[in-house]
């Protein structure tokens, strides 16, 4: 998912039910949901390849946004 469509359905969300803007913000740890988190820090730019991130790169090569 591109940052610009996650951005859409989070604003959509919180313009349909505005209570959500005080909710914690959570992660699944896989895609079958076998654990959760809170997200404690802000976004990061880097490098995302072969499923590895890397934030030591300069902003031309960025391309992902890791979101803990």
């Amino acid at each position: 998912m591109k940052l610009k469509e996650y951005i859409t359905k989070l604003s959509k969300l919180v313009e349909e039910n505005s209570e959500v803007g005080n909710f914690e913000v959570v992660y699944s740890i896989d895609e079958e949901g076998n654990g959760f988190g809170q997200i404690f820090y802000d976004p990061t730019l880097g490098v995302f390849n072969d499923g590895e991130f890397n934030t030591d790169m300069d902003i031309e090569y960025k391309n992902a946004v890791c979101i803990n």
